[in-house]
């Protein structure tokens, strides 16, 4: 399933390290999500609560 593709990239995305100042400017930036702590720190905590939501619609759709 190709959802399940989007999952894994989001997770690696979250988990990898970057350049100081990466996931907050793809974050706040690239996806115009304004965050209560827009630090790397927040921005790759948002990333993986998104990922937690990706996930649990993905298990309901294919139940």
């Amino acid at each position: 399933m190709r959802h399940r593709g989007d999952l894994a990239a989001l997770e690696a995305v979250a988990a990898e390290q970057h350049a100081p100042g990466t996931l907050a400017r793809l974050v706040g930036w690239e996806a115009n999500w304004v965050l209560d702590d827009p630090s790397d720190a927040g921005a790759a905590q948002f990333l993986r609560e998104l990922a937690q939501l990706l996930r649990e619609v993905i298990d309901d759709a294919e139940r």
